[in-house]
């Protein structure tokens, strides 16, 4: 399975954070446990099995004022807290005999490396190191189409840069976050076990200060 756009909104390192991001990605179905002796295609796809992916695209947000975020590189994007992303997804779905396609799906993301140029000196800078997400799904199977609505749990972790006059790093501190995702999407099979599927999130992490 795949994926292509997410949105993420989070609070934390130190305050708010609202981070919007998407992301492609692309997956396949496990095979069978048994080898089939011969192959034989069904006239209606079934989606109904576990899968494994990974998946990649372009994040966007804010942490909120007074943070200074430390930019992410976009490349052929404007940057942002998160710029380019990419992790990986597995999940496992379930269509029933009304064509209704119940599913649950975990993911995690990375973002890219830093945007050093656009780095200013300041007495400190925050960014993410990871956010991942564990959620359910519900969609309509037309065929090898599959158009579906998403929500669950999120969580991440962001981290503040301490820095001196210069703006080198002195120490660093991480915080967890938690909080929530909803979104929607649509999944097509590309062929044999393999499909692909553009989704858009919007992730509402926590508010954590820092001490």
């Amino acid at each position: 399975m795949g994926r292509v756009m997410r949105n993420i909104y989070v609070f934390g390192g130190g305050a708010g954070v609202v981070l919007a991001t998407c992301a492609l990605a692309i997956a396949a179905d496990l095979p069978p446990s048994l080898p089939i002796k011969a192959p034989v295609r069904s006239a209606i796809y079934n989606w109904t099995g576990f899968y494994l992916g990974a998946h990649a695209g372009y994040g966007d947000g804010s942490f909120g004022p007074g943070t200074n975020p430390l930019p992410e590189q976009g490349v052929f994007f404007p940057h942002s807290i998160t710029g380019l992303i990419g992790g990986y997804q597995a999940g496992y779905n379930r269509q029933l005999p009304n064509n209704v396609v119940l599913g649950v799906e975990a993911d995690v993301s990375f973002g890219s490396p830093h945007d050093v140029p656009r780095l200013v000196p300041a007495p400190f800078h925050t960014t993410f190191d990871y956010f991942a997400t564990a959620r359910g799904r519900v969609g309509y199977a037309f065929g090898s189409l599959l158009p579906y609505v998403t929500g669950g749990v999120a969580w991440g972790q962001t981290h503040a840069n301490l820095n001196d006059v210069d703006g080198n790093v002195l120490s660093k501190r991480a915080l967890a976050h938690i909080g929530w995702t909803t979104g929607l999407g649509i999944e097509f099979a590309v062929g044999g076990n393999w499909t692909a599927k553009a989704e858009y999130d919007y992730i509402d992490l926590a508010r954590r200060t820092m001490i």
